[in-house]
């Protein structure tokens, strides 16, 4: 081969690369290649006018529902737990409050989201979009939530083992460059930042508060941001707020028990076309969920002190799991 020929290869290549590199970039910039939302290489399998909507209840499996939508090709904000900008529970304001459900349909449109969340309370009007998202509810057993939720937040939102409300885990960028080798110097960055976010978002402090976790948390989600602005204060929620929450309950597409997610996430196959499945995220402990033992729990001794305290809560969630189980059955059962 002479050397001619291989400058008429070489610049033929350069001109091929360089020509797919203005391609990319006029697509990016028409629109057609996604830029602000990152899914996995995965595409997804169903195309589809509605957007999946998780209502992410704390301690309930919301992690890994967005791990299961990125793995399903779903376009997420992974910067914050597949929730949107003002959705999370660091991240609330009175903008993002205000937001009307066609401000948010928009706004995951321009962010090209297929799959979006908000883990805080609901709003009065929130779910009254129902040509524009499929909304998906994942329920837990609420003792056992509780005592997850104690897990993590068992020394306060303060605690220095749990960072991921602070930003990525263990990736504290400081300006001093001696600090991320240094554990205390990133534990005051943290301690800083989390204060800043607080001062924020007073009531993303309250969702993740120790005692209202324990007092009926599953109704003050449902019922809006008067169970956690201080309206109702620890042992005021009555059977009318449960009933309240189960109206808002009724409305949604999609509701899974995460005791029973085996059988319930076929809901996730009919409505969202879902095929790719992993294991719990975050999960506390090794030991797997006896549901028989936990029903029989204070069988012997009469109620315990929390299902004293949760009534409401342990009703609403019997209540969920009738619906689930409606909403799995084949289409000609429900009837």
């Amino acid at each position: 081969m002479t050397e001619r020929t291989m400058q008429v290869l070489l610049t033929s290549m350069l001109t091929l690369s360089l020509l797919m590199i203005m391609v990319a970039v006029l697509n990016i910039f028409a629109g057609t290649i996604p830029f602000d939302a990152r899914s996995s290489t995965k595409k997804r399998s169903v195309k589809r006018d509605k957007i999946p909507l998780l209502v992410h209840i704390h301690k309930s499996g919301g992690t890994t529902m967005c791990q299961t939508a990125q793995k399903n090709g779903e376009a997420v904000n992974r910067d914050n737990n597949c929730n949107m900008k003002g959705d999370g529970p660091w991240t609330i304001t009175e903008k993002s409050l205000s937001r009307t459900c066609e401000e948010r349909y928009q706004l995951a449109k321009e962010k090209r989201y297929s799959f979006v969340a908000m883990e805080r309370f609901m709003l009065e009007d929130e779910l009254d979009c129902k040509d524009r998202f499929t909304y998906i509810l994942i329920v837990r057993d609420p003792e056992q939530r509780h005592e997850s939720h104690i897990d993590v937040h068992r020394h306060g939102v303060f605690q220095e083992k749990h960072w991921g409300f602070v930003g990525r885990k263990k990736r504290m960028k400081t300006k001093k460059k001696w600090s991320k080798y240094h554990p205390m110097a990133g534990r005051r960055a943290a301690r800083r930042r989390l204060k800043k976010r607080q001062v924020k978002s007073a009531l993303g402090v309250s969702l993740m508060d120790n005692d209202i976790s324990g007092d009926n948390y599953l109704t003050r989600i449902l019922i809006g941001k008067k169970g956690f602005d201080g309206t109702l204060p620890i042992g005021s929620i009555t059977d009318e707020h449960g009933e309240e929450a189960k109206k808002k309950l009724e409305q949604f597409d999609i509701i899974l028990l995460l005791e029973k997610f085996e059988q319930h996430k076929v809901q996730l196959v009919s409505h969202l076309g879902w095929t790719e499945w992993i294991g719990v995220a975050n999960a506390r402990s090794k030991e797997g969920w006896n549901e028989e033992a936990s029903s029989e729990s204070g069988q012997d001794n009469g109620p315990t002190t929390f299902e004293l305290n949760n009534f409401v809560d342990l009703t609403l969630y019997k209540h969920a799991g009738a619906l689930a189980e409606h909403l799995t059955a084949p289409e000609p059962a429900r009837k």
